[in-house]
């Protein structure tokens, strides 16, 4: 138990999800029903429940090479327990090689193992990412086209976008209305703009659900899923885009300070700020500014 806690607050400082007693006791229960729903026996499906309980101890030491640390962990403690030999050497193989980065199906309790942790991981990560979904507002500009002017002129229209929103959205107690209210306006500051830069196509702003990549930027990353997105359509919006995220106003905060304490100003709990700013989905690739134009069968049912 004190293992699973200690682990768990390791994570947590470093902005993971929940990686407690609910998260082991899901992968515990999912990893047994996984084998004795294919056929296997009670014992197998015993030692993967064992697995799961036990596999994220070795966060305890480092998060790099957890898996490795919880299997050399779980074999003191199952060793101690005096578990046979055969068994111990099951379960701390599967420990050791259920980390999405190294995982291998070496023997049936690894398989579900992996399949259990993946899933429940999933599930976290999903459910994490529509609490963000209904506190974030993105912002999304198009240009016009993929030309060197074009793509120029979106980022000017991009800053004027930004000197609108930013200040209204500084004290608003509904964003969503504040900016639903002030279409009109930031549709003509972009336009303007536009007619500053010497150009003259016209300006489109919506604000509504939009399916976004994950995306990881300098200081913050966020999962992928669906956000209000307040979106900037320049002339034919065949370009590529830009996006960030207007509230919180963190498009160009430069540190995961700064990050996690705009977060906090505009709504977020303390951990669900830590959480976006500490890049838990460093595993992904991304950019500060994104852009874009639209072996072997371990598990058989027996």
């Amino acid at each position: 138990h004190t293992y699973i806690e200690r682990a768990n607050e390791s994570l947590r400082a470093l902005g993971f999800t929940e990686h407690s007693f609910p998260h082991v006791l899901k992968v515990a229960n999912t990893a047994s029903y996984i084998l004795l729903t294919l056929g296997y026996s009670q014992r197998e499906a015993e030692l993967a429940q064992i697995a799961g309980y036990l596999h994220d101890i070795g966060n305890l030491v480092n998060r790099i090479d957890h898996a490795q640390s919880g299997a050399v962990m779980a074999f003191r403690i199952l060793d101690k327990l005096g578990m046979p030999p055969e068994e111990v050497a099951t379960v701390i193989t599967a420990i050791g090689n259920h980390d999405e980065k190294t995982a291998f199906p070496v023997n049936p309790v690894a398989a579900a193992l992996i399949l259990a942790a993946t899933t429940t991981a999933v599930a976290a990560l999903q459910h994490e990412q529509m609490a963000l979904s209904e506190k974030l507002i993105r912002l999304h500009v198009v240009a016009n086209s993929d030309s060197e002017e074009d793509q120029a002129m979106k980022l000017q229209v991009r800053d004027a976008v930004l000197a609108v929103t930013q200040p209204l959205l500084e004290d608003a107690e509904e964003p969503k209305a504040a900016l639903l209210a002030a279409l009109p306006e930031i549709e003509q500051a972009a336009e303007d703009c536009l007619r500053t830069l010497g150009d003259s196509h016209s300006v489109t702003v919506t604000l509504a659900k939009e399916q976004f990549p994950t995306r990881v930027y300098d200081s913050f990353a966020l999962p992928a899923g669906q956000y209000l997105a307040l979106r900037v359509t320049i002339g034919a919006g065949a370009g590529h885009n830009w996006w960030c995220v207007v509230f919180p106003t963190i498009c160009f905060t430069a540190t995961a300070k700064e990050v996690e304490s705009a977060a906090v100003s505009g709504g977020f709990t303390e951990s669900e700020a830590t959480s976006s700013s500490s890049r838990p989905w460093s595993g992904w690739n991304g950019s500060s500014s994104g852009s874009f134009p639209e072996g072997g069968n371990y598990l058989s049912s027996r």
